[in-house]
């Protein structure tokens, strides 16, 4: 069986929250993984730039994982990405997750439109269950107000409870 007993690579890249997000920010921060630099493609070829992307991992060792976390705040560039291995993931040894806050997700946010191009049948939404209150006591924190806010919290973002409330 190919790739038995290999290990994956694991690459992540992140959008952020900015007011201009970087054009395919999580696309460059897989890049610099892979090679510790970045593609010189100059910005201008974007199809050349997908296409080296998918070879690449198609031409790696063993399976990949290539992780895109908040696409929610993901450029229009970026959002083009996706559709472009979501397409054709079965051609590859990879499993590609991303990351979003559905209560993010409006009625006419494009990431819909994305999510609804890609593959049918490869396309497998997971919600992450909120936390149980003994569960948030183990995380800490201590003092019964802040353990009383985090719970509250936990209904939208589960994995925020590590940070004081009052922060978030």
């Amino acid at each position: 069986m190919p790739g038995k007993g290999l290990a994956a690579s694991v690459y992540q890249g992140t959008c952020d929250a900015l007011f201009t997000p970087r054009p395919l920010a999580p696309l460059y921060d897989i890049i610099w993984q892979i090679h510790g630099d970045a593609w010189d493609n100059g910005n201008r070829d974007r199809a050349a730039l997908f296409n080296r992307f998918f070879h690449e991992i198609a031409s790696g060792k063993g399976p990949s994982i290539i992780i895109f976390e908040d696409i929610h705040w993901a450029d229009e560039a970026t959002l083009d990405f996706i559709k472009f291995p979501a397409r054709r993931i079965t051609r590859l040894h990879c499993l590609f997750v991303l990351t979003y806050r559905d209560d993010e997700i409006h009625s006419l946010h494009p990431l819909r439109n994305v999510l609804g191009a890609a593959a049918s049948g490869l396309l497998y939404p997971h919600a992450p269950a909120p936390l149980s209150r003994p569960a948030v006591e183990q995380l800490g924190p201590r003092e019964r107000l802040q353990r009383r806010g985090c719970l509250q919290h936990l209904r939208r973002q589960p994995l925020l409870c590590q940070r004081d409330p009052g922060q978030l």
